[in-house]
């Protein structure tokens, strides 16, 4: 079944943008849905693509304040990276909702940002265009364009998911969606060998994201650490 973009009345010249992708559903107000669905909204703090999902009420919403908060822990990342000049090419091929590709760019990074998920990769699109970054996002098999790809990049940056843990406390809305939303593909995620296809893509450096206390893969050349997450560079 394909992708709905569920829209207000009025935003109809907006929501033509989306047909190529999604069945367009004017609505007079935020819907309940049985299944992932996209809300076009201009009203309030929402300002542009929303998310939702069976279960919730609402829609999910990448603001501003959210790359705003983000941006906070950025200098750990851009340490990994080793940012040596505006232009210098990174790849995220684990892109996500791309905050960090975002924060990566604003730092001065040429990014390609990849996501597999169609729906995440629309939402990605369009906190990219509500950023007024020049920013390439592509949506598709990050792995895969590692492999198959030309280029090389001068950075590339590895932030797949983290392995689900046992705990009560679940994680923020944000981050329970984008596991639902890539459960099918979350287990074929094998680090070693994404590794070692990533070193291959770079010219530079790999950066992996890990949570601080799991375990290190391979022999990386030095670790930039946070208190809960650290990086791992390979060169």
């Amino acid at each position: 079944m394909p992708l709905v973009l569920y829209y207000r009345d009025h935003l109809i010249s907006s929501a033509q943008y989306y047909k190529p992708w999604c069945t367009l559903s004017p609505a007079q107000a935020v819907p309940e849905v049985e299944k992932p669905a996209l809300w076009l909204d201009d009203t309030g703090r929402h300002q542009g693509l929303g998310l939702l999902m069976p279960g919730f009420k609402g829609s999910f919403f990448i603001s501003d304040e959210a790359v705003a908060e983000r941006q906070k822990g950025l200098g750990l990342l851009v340490k990994a990276c080793g940012l040596k000049g505006a232009g210098q090419s990174l790849v995220d091929p684990f892109a996500g909702y791309g905050l960090d590709a975002i924060c990566l760019a604003q730092a001065g990074f040429s990014v390609t940002a990849v996501e597999r998920e169609q729906v995440v990769w629309l939402l990605l699109q369009d906190v990219v265009a509500r950023q007024g970054l020049a920013l390439e996002t592509v949506h598709g098999d990050g792995i895969q364009l590692l492999q198959t790809s030309e280029q090389r990049w001068d950075v590339v940056y590895l932030d797949p998911m983290f392995p689900r843990r046992n705990k009560r406390a679940l994680p923020n809305r944000g981050l329970q969606h984008l596991q639902v939303l890539t459960r099918e593909h979350d287990a074929e995620v094998d680090l070693e060998t994404v590794l070692r296809i990533a070193q291959r893509a770079a010219k530079g450096r790999v950066v992996l994201k890990r949570r601080a206390r799991d375990p290190v893969i391979g022999s990386p050349a030095f670790q930039v650490k946070g208190q809960a997450v650290r990086f791992d560079v390979y060169v």
